[in-house]
């Protein structure tokens, strides 16, 4: 239910070491709720072209308690886009359609893709 370096390969991303750039966090909250999230950093040199991708996937208790918390973070990310100006979001459900509910997206800079 998270999104894996490997799907990256549509933009020419293969071959990452990912064993020495993965980190897997994962916390039980006090409300019971269970996240789980995938951080990866490419580690190249310093010129190089550099990848950092993270996802996450999140269980609650219930549906509502899911719901507020992907509306939280997806609202403060859009936020944080909107106030620096220079960037934008291009929505992309393709990469990843697990799971009741998702967003995924790829954060632009000058309609290049910078981030996912």
């Amino acid at each position: 239910m998270v999104c894996a370096i490997d799907r990256l390969e549509t933009y020419g991303y293969t071959n990452m070491p990912a064993e020495q750039c993965e980190a897997w966090p994962a916390k039980l909250n006090l409300d019971g709720s269970l996240e789980l999230e995938h951080e990866y950093g490419s580690g190249l040199p310093p010129g190089s072209e550099y990848v950092y991708l993270s996802s996450g996937a999140e269980l609650d208790a219930s549906v509502k308690d899911a719901k507020e918390s992907l509306k939280l973070p997806m609202g403060a990310m859009k936020l944080g886009i909107k106030v620096f100006g220079h960037a934008g979001l291009e929505p992309r459900p393709e990469l990843l359609t697990l799971g009741d509910e998702s967003y995924t997206s790829i954060v632009t800079s000058e309609g290049n893709p910078v981030a996912i």
